[in-house]
């Protein structure tokens, strides 16, 4: 009897329905549990006053049910009670149609201006921190975004050209100024029509004064610094009779010279260093010691050692001789003789090294109507020679060559008459050569004018060779460039970098790595009033700014030769200043205005 009436009691509170005796007509359970997991109790069609999910197959509804006509007053969950219906529904899993991303808080709703830093209280799909989905949070969330509202403004963006800082998207790039002016140096950035060359530097803008050797363009004048001379000229050597031939590199620390003078009566080849500011290091070195003229030096820096070649005649007939010297010029391996022939004389060497050798390019005559290139290569220790090849086989001379290593094989330049006989005008040619001594490129003419065109210089930028020479082509000494591939294949047009009624001569040229650095001699009404020049040549052979006097005092000036220092150029040449003799001089050339 007990048993019973606790059974009845049970089914007396589930009543309250019409369906089944108590039943939902969709729930094989009693009314008050949930036939799908929604987390709404059931609801009746009549007689419930509980508020509960009034379509308990769909977990979208939720909300009150009309108990009269068994229908949903709001077929979307609005828990919440924000006017925005459910866009997931009561199980957690299902998509329903509406486009609150929290129905269980009201404060968050598509549109609200709730804004909590690691949540999405407007429901747009991206934290509140960075509202505007720009990649940047804003101050308040630790981030640095002048506008969360604005995709398009944002600490880096692009500037425009805005001029009211009242207007947000005057400064685009959050930096307090408006963009047409971004660095408030007064003057308008060029991408808005203005003359403001860099409009995120206030020391930047025309009027500016230039700094020295910065390599940037201060005032906005399109030339990234005017080449000028850093020293007064520094005088290097002082000794009786001519010093000449001179030519110069940098050791990494230091430049370092060699050249030949008279000062013990017969020429002899002498060495001197230099330090970045332009002082001598140490006295002359006399790299050569022997009777006869010991002259025509070329210079190379190893990496740990010098190498000096000379033309010498102790002997009846011209030869080659090389010395190796030690970074502070002590001599190490002194005075190889290169080249031995018992009727080719051997002149006007030119050397190179390749990373374990070096090697020296000279003309040889075979006649006294025909001189021939040469290429001969000795040991890293320069206590031996290891062979020596012919060039060219031309009739007439081949005179001159300028030796360059560019990594893998070697460029050799020079002047040429085969083409119009012994009498007739010069032009320039260019061979290549591998490590060995193999030729990869023969004679290639890269000059054809009815002019002479002569003594070239040249350097490899990495991928092709620049190469300078003078030419006669317009009546008057001038110099040219031309840019040339490894296989000898002219690029592009060459260059006139000088134009003037003055003659210019005797060119020589360095890389810097990002481009070129020409110095050579110009004389004017007559030869005792020459000075040297300097021009900057971009990759592509135009030029780089305007071309500099580096020499105010007018003399007799002649062979000039130029190194790169990774910040300068050094220059050295031949000057007759001191009551005539010839010396050698030498200055920096730094960016300046």
């Amino acid at each position: 009897m007990e048993r019973a009436i606790i059974l009845f009691a049970g089914l007396a509170l589930a009543g309250c329905g019409s369906r089944g005796g108590g039943e939902d007509a969709t729930d094989t359970a009693v009314d008050e549990q949930d036939s799908i997991p929604d987390g709404e109790v059931d609801e009746v069609e009549s007689g419930c006053s509980a508020d509960g999910d009034c379509d308990d197959s769909d977990p979208c509804t939720g909300d009150e049910c009309d108990t009269t006509t068994g229908e949903c007053l709001h077929p979307d969950l609005d828990v919440d009670e924000d006017g925005y219906f459910a866009a997931i529904g009561l199980d957690g899993t299902t998509a329903c149609d509406g486009t609150d991303c929290d129905d269980s808080d009201d404060e968050v709703y598509p549109g609200s201006a709730t804004r909590r830093c690691g949540e999405d209280g407007d429901c747009s799909g991206r934290p509140d921190a960075d509202n505007d989905g720009d990649g940047h949070a804003r101050g308040e969330c630790g981030g640095d975004d002048c506008d969360d509202e604005r995709a398009e403004r944002f600490p880096g963006a692009v500037p425009g050209c805005g001029t009211d800082l009242s207007d947000p998207m005057s400064d685009l790039d959050c930096s307090g100024t408006v963009d047409s002016d971004d660095d408030s140096d007064s003057s308008v950035d060029d991408a808005c029509g203005g003359d403001d060359c860099d409009d995120s530097d206030p020391s930047i803008h025309p009027g500016a004064t230039e700094v020295c050797e910065d390599w940037v363009d201060g005032d906005c004048d399109t030339l990234a610094d005017t080449p000028v001379a850093m020293l007064d000229d520094v005088r290097v050597t002082n000794a009786a009779g001519i010093s000449s031939h001179v030519q110069i590199v940098w050791s990494g620390s230091e430049y370092a010279l060699a050249w030949h003078d008279l000062r013990h009566g017969d020429a002899e080849a002498y060495f001197a260093r230099i330090s970045p500011d332009g002082t001598l290091v140490g006295s002359d070195v006399r790299v050569s010691n022997a009777e006869g003229a010991s002259q025509n030096a070329s210079i190379v820096w190893t990496g740990s050692r010098y190498g000096v070649a000379w033309q010498d005649d102790r002997t009846a007939w011209s030869e080659v001789h090389m010395s190796v010297l030690s970074p502070a010029g002590a001599l190490v391996s002194p005075d190889l003789q290169v080249t031995s022939g018992s009727t080719n004389q051997s002149f006007s060497p030119s050397i190179a090294w390749t990373g374990s050798e070096f090697a020296m390019a000279m003309h040889r005559w075979i006649v006294w109507t025909d001189a021939e290139i040469h290429l001969a290569r000795v040991a890293g220790d320069g206590a031996s020679v290891l062979g020596e090849v012919q060039v060219t086989t031309a009739a007439y001379e081949s005179i001159y060559p300028s030796l360059r290593w560019n990594g893998s094989s070697f460029g050799i330049f020079w002047h040429d008459n085969r083409d119009t006989g012994s009498l007739g005008n010069k032009e320039i040619y260019f061979a290549s050569m591998s490590a060995a001594g193999t030729t990869l490129v023969s004679d290639t003419r890269l000059t054809s004018d009815p002019q002479q065109s002569y003594y070239a210089d040249q350097a490899w930028n990495g991928s092709e060779w620049g190469v300078v020479w003078g030419d006669m082509e317009t009546g008057t000494d001038e110099i040219y460039m031309k840019r040339v591939s490894e296989s000898g294949d002219e690029i592009g047009s060459r260059l006139a970098v000088t134009v003037s009624s003055a003659g210019s001569k005797l060119p020589a040229i360095v890389w810097t790595g990002s481009e070129y650095g020409v110095a050579w001699q110009t004389y004017g009404s007559s030869w005792l009033e020459s000075d040297i020049f300097f021009a900057r040549i971009g990759s592509d052979a135009v030029p780089v700014g305007p071309t500099a006097r580096i020499t105010s005092v007018a003399s007799y000036k002649l062979e000039v030769g130029i190194a790169w220092s990774g910040s300068e150029w050094g220059v050295a040449w031949e000057d007759g200043r001191s009551s005539g003799n010839l010396e050698v001089y030498f200055n920096r050339i730094g960016l300046c205005e």
